[in-house]
């Protein structure tokens, strides 16, 4: 953000100074006079919300519109978008408090779930004092018996067991249709691949089997989703069953240690103590566990007030861009529309996910301690993506693609229109892909498909723009998703710096430690190209290095002593 920030700040003071205005008006001037200062501000304090509320107080005591209003209003509009992209970063932030609630309300649970099944013990060993003994070995149980604790891990082992072997088949269900996937579409860019160079009834014959070809992928792609979808719902029921296993465990360990206890014939009075004790805390434990639920109804709603507060705001500079007119700022106005449009469908779309998915987890929650809830508590907030909110997120994103598109078109204009028009490409993928996670998310394949169609359009589209293009981080980020970990900016400079120090000692090494250490230093040479890639800086140097390490490997190391002098280099290597 803060690089688009400073782009952005040169961007306007560019317009500002070449606007079409007579320069002899004094309005004018001053107008491009106090917005150049305030921006110039902004690039030391890098304060968005001052710099808004200046340019926003400049602009009203100003009646200049023209390029120069234009240019003042898209200064202050963009300020306001980054303050809403600070608010959007802050909020998330706050998202654990959330998950810290809802793991408390687990942990109160189960707690309350331990000393139910404690008193419900006390109370049978109370009704049957003569046979506390056998009481409790009947607790304990065995595998048979589907009421013990034995029965229930042998219960919840078998069920664990289940979800495996059900992950097990859906990975194969999904690899096998997504391979299915692939190979149409290898078959199908072999058909066309074979249709460039026919001519006549064979060129359309094989262009119509490629695209025949294509279109057979939908059946695989929603085979593959189900099956993904299908895996993630076994993953959500494994994160449940199995800590329930391992407090069941430990549960049965407990048990079988008040087992050997119980064989020193504790008193009555003393069980009649941990009864009454056991009842206050389950009551008590009853009472937190309602007081925590309201706690997580009340926090996510606090928090989805916040997120329609920053799309509101976000909203208004939508406004804003809409009432610049100048043709000179189109495409800027475009890329800035397509921004806004982008960050209204990100924050609706986090508001969809957080609700979503600690609704899921919550009924997860009451469906493993069903039997200890209190009595007419019901579960505040839906598991269930809301439909309204998730197709309002598509309709932003699609706007948003619009305006990239928009921008694109229109990138001729600038100075630099390649690098622009593929900038405004990049942002019209992501926006194209972040629909497609949504519909996926509600189980909208039509809809993800028809999007998924578009963004392989698009990336079809990005290829024609080269290096500028592929390099980036937005192809790898859509193809690899989350296991993608972008490269932070780096000063070559001070890298080099430090990669030129592993790359002195080898020279005064002889015999098998220097070739023990150039061998590392070849593969140190490879991983390096890999972590720098299109960094000249370093990349000539890493081939200065491995053709001196090459030609030393040829005149080979003999083994004599290293040079007295630590400074010296052997002007063989």
């Amino acid at each position: 953000m803060r690089i688009a920030q400073i782009a952005f700040v040169g961007v306007v003071s560019a317009f500002l100074f070449g606007c079409s205005e007579d320069p002899n008006d004094k309005a004018v001037r001053q107008l491009q006079q106090q917005t150049s200062e305030t921006l110039d501000q902004f690039a030391k304090n890098r304060n968005p919300q001052t710099t808004r509320q200046q340019l926003e107080k400049t602009l009203s005591r100003s009646r200049v519109g023209g390029l120069s209003g234009d240019s003042t209003l898209l200064a202050a509009a963009d300020m306001q978008l980054a303050v809403a992209q600070q608010d959007r970063a802050n909020l998330l932030v706050q998202t654990p408090i959330l998950n810290k609630t809802l793991e408390a309300i687990n942990q109160t649970l189960g707690q309350l779930s331990d000393n139910s099944a404690q008193a419900q013990r006390i109370r049978n060993l109370l009704a049957l004092s003569d046979a506390e003994i056998a009481e409790m070995e009947k607790w304990i149980g065995s595998e048979p018996n589907a009421l013990s604790l034995k029965g229930q891990i042998a219960q919840a082992r078998t069920q664990e067991k289940q979800l495996l072997d059900k992950k097990e088949i859906l990975q194969q269900e999904y690899q096998q249709n997504r391979d299915g996937m692939l190979s149409l579409e290898t078959q199908a860019e072999e058909k066309l691949r074979q249709a460039q160079t026919a001519t006549g009834d064979q060129k359309a014959e094989l262009e119509k089997a490629g695209f025949d070809l294509k279109n057979r992928k939908k059946e695989y792609y929603l085979k593959a989703q189900q099956a993904e979808n299908a895996i993630a719902q076994a993953d959500s029921e494994l994160a449940i069953v199995q800590p329930h296993l391992k407090r069941l465990g430990d549960n049965l360990r407990q048990a079988e240690e008040k087992l050997k206890n119980l064989k020193t014939a504790p008193s009555r009075d003393n069980l009649q103590k941990q009864q009454q004790e056991l009842v206050a805390e389950i009551n008590r434990q009853k009472e937190e566990v309602k007081q925590q639920i309201n706690r997580l109804a009340t926090q996510l709603a606090e928090h989805n007030k916040k997120f329609d507060a920053i799309i509101a705001s976000v909203n208004e500079v939508i406004e804003k861009y809409q009432k610049i007119n100048s043709r000179q700022l189109e495409p800027t106005v475009s890329i800035s529309r397509g921004q806004a449009y982008a960050l209204a469908g990100a924050i609706m779309a986090a508001k969809v996910y957080t609700a979503s998915d600690l609704g899921w987890r919550l009924e997860g929650i009451s469906r493993t301690y069903e039997t200890v809830l209190p009595e007419g508590l019901s579960a505040p907030i839906a598991s269930k993506p809301d439909a309204e909110a998730a197709k309002k997120t598509m309709e932003y994103f699609d706007w948003a693609a619009q305006e990239y598109e928009k921008a694109g078109a229109s990138s001729g204009q600038l100075r630099e229109g390649v690098k622009a028009a593929c900038a405004a490409l990049k942002g019209q993928m992501l926006a194209v892909n972040s629909k497609i996670r949504m519909a996926d998310k509600i189980g909208d394949f039509n809809t993800a498909e028809k999007a998924q169609t578009q963004l392989d359009k698009l990336t079809e589209k990005g290829k024609g723009y080269g290096a500028l293009f592929s390099q980036s981080a937005t192809p790898m980020l859509l193809s690899k998703g989350l296991d993608y970990i972008p490269m932070l900016p780096v000063d070559s400079t001070m890298v080099l710096e430090g990669i030129k120090k592993d790359f002195v000692s080898w020279r005064r090494l002889r015999g098998t430690a220097a070739e023990t250490e150039v061998q590392r230093l070849l593969k140190h040479i490879d991983q390096l190209r890999k972590n720098y890639p299109g960094d000249e800086q370093i990349s000539q140097f890493l081939n200065q290095e491995q053709k001196a390490i090459e030609e030393a490997k040829t005149k080979g190391f003999a083994e004599e002593p290293a040079p007295t002098d630590a400074n010296s280099v052997n002007p063989g290597f």
